[in-house]
């Protein structure tokens, strides 16, 4: 499922929700009203899934929330510069499953942090689980880790050669 043809508008909406929200938390501080939780989660999932040509699942799909052109299963995931990591989920994901965790930075853009299979990211979780038993991975941990994975395991962008 593509979003819709217009990816520079989807973008731009979304900076501008964050520009949004960035003036209500200075006029109103300590408020949070920057994008969070699900919400953050969706809007890193929509720029991801077009930097990468991916079809998106249906929405709260368990474990994968889009497929590459070619069927590979794909796990996004979101954080911003105050947080501290990325959830994993409760079990080890399958060992065909790839994983892009996205920075969702304050004016509304995203990079990649992690590009690569998801049971690398699997490997260096936190021993402790987080609430509720979701496995965890810290962001450090995770970028390094990402510099190291071979440009042959990782998904290509949309007209990256």
């Amino acid at each position: 499922m593509r979003l819709t043809p217009d990816l520079l508008s989807q973008e731009t909406l979304i900076e501008e929700l964050f520009r949004i929200s960035n003036q209500l938390e200075a006029e109103l501080p300590g408020r949070g009203l920057m994008p969070a939780g699900q919400q953050l989660g969706n809007l890193g999932e929509v720029l991801i899934a077009d930097r990468f040509g991916l079809d998106l699942t249906k929405p709260m799909q368990k474990g994968i929330d889009a497929h590459t052109a070619d069927d590979r299963k794909v796990q996004i995931k979101t954080t911003t510069s105050r947080g501290v990591g990325i959830p994993l989920g409760h079990e080890q994901p399958d060992a065909d499953v790839y994983l892009l965790a996205g920075l969702l930075n304050a004016n509304g853009t995203c990079e990649v942090i992690f590009n690569g299979p998801m049971v690398l990211a699997w490997a260096i979780r936190q021993p402790t689980p987080k609430s509720g038993g979701v496995a965890f991975v810290s962001k450090g941990p995770l970028e390094r880790l990402a510099r190291e994975i071979p440009a042959e395991l990782q998904l290509k962008a949309i007209g990256v050669v």
